[in-house]
């Protein structure tokens, strides 16, 4: 006999008749018919795999770059420019990955939250700010539009 009670976000917690929890997703009628789509995993599982292959000064750096972009868009947002929210979202989470991968790294080696803060913060104060690629390539077309004019 199996007992069905309803968790959170819709996932449905089942008790066997020896006790077992087992775990169902519980969808709305409407979506039942579909199939669920489980793409998107590999694509993180391949990006991941390149995150990992990279050092932790390409790590630091692309992480610059990337924050120098959110910026450009919030920039965007404030002047009511046309700008993808998807692009700044996804942009938010790549950061995170590097910086878990980066932290990964470090309690590999043995460094505490504490001693990981410090290193933190002296990174920061080293970051030698520079435009953004994307920015760094407006600003390119437009001198050469200048050079020819």
């Amino acid at each position: 006999m199996a007992l069905a009670a309803t968790g959170m976000a819709g996932l449905r917690l089942k008790l066997d008749s020896c006790g077992l929890k087992r775990t169902q997703i519980a969808a709305p009628l409407r979506l039942r018919a579909q199939p669920l789509r489980v793409s998107m995993m590999a694509k993180r599982t391949i990006e991941l795999k390149e995150i990992r292959g990279m050092s932790d000064e390409l790590i630091n750096e692309t992480v610059v770059d990337l924050k120098g972009e959110l910026f450009l868009m919030r920039c965007k947002k404030v002047t009511r420019q046309d700008y993808r929210v998807s692009d700044y979202k996804n942009m938010k989470k790549k950061i995170a990955r590097m910086l878990t991968v980066k932290r990964e790294r470090e309690i590999e080696r043995g460094i505490k939250p504490r001693e990981s803060r410090k290193l933190k913060a002296k990174w920061k104060r080293s970051i030698v700010y520079r435009p953004p690629p994307s920015l760094a390539a407006i600003l390119d077309a437009q001198k050469t539009e200048e050079d020819k004019a």
